[in-house]
């Protein structure tokens, strides 16, 4: 879905609305605050990894 053309610039501009102005955002300005996964397709999986080995080292 995040491949699809168009879709972190609507992600931005929703956003945006949602937050509405409730919390002081500045961040929400920019275009680095939604991004494309910087890790492609593997992203879940490493990030799934990455948080079972934060949770094997915490113990």
């Amino acid at each position: 879905m995040s491949k699809a053309p168009g879709f972190h610039e609507a992600l931005r501009i929703s956003l945006k609305r949602w937050v509405a102005g409730y919390v002081d955002a500045p961040q929400l300005d920019g275009n680095d605050y939604v991004i494309a996964p910087t890790l492609g397709d593997e992203a879940g999986v490493l990030g799934a990894i990455a948080l079972a080995l934060d949770m094997l080292n915490a113990r």
